[in-house]
């Protein structure tokens, strides 16, 4: 299933939730990024967390543009943030794909800006 935002100038955060009932971990990939690009990706930046609480762990933060990593949940359930930065250029948000699998890996944490592939 795809799915993503599109970046816009508001400045509050947009969150999607994502749930899998079907299989116990989910796959997730960041098919196309185009944000605004920082170091350590903290002006703007697509966040994927293992869950639905608040403090669930980052699995990856990610910023600029390209293709994203691949990220792995321990369960059922995402959540993904798109955090708007500053609009110094136009950019066309995020397009993501995510789907059930079936992983006896734990999942890892990525943070880092991407370069256009």
């Amino acid at each position: 299933m795809y799915f993503g935002f599109t970046a816009t100038p508001q400045q509050s955060p947009q969150k999607s939730r994502l749930r899998n009932n079907d299989v116990s971990r989910m796959v997730y990939l960041i098919a196309e990024i185009d944000i605004h690009k920082s170091e350590e990706c903290r002006s703007e930046w697509v966040e994927v967390r293992d869950g639905y609480m608040p403090d669930a762990p980052v699995l990856g933060r990610i910023c600029g543009s390209g293709k994203g990593p691949m990220m792995r949940s321990s369960g059922s359930r995402l959540t993904v943030i798109y955090q708007p930065g500053p609009k110094t250029k136009p950019h066309k948000g995020f397009k993501a794909h995510y789907e059930g699998k079936a992983f006896t890996n734990i999942p890892y944490c990525l943070v880092y800006p991407i370069s256009k592939l």
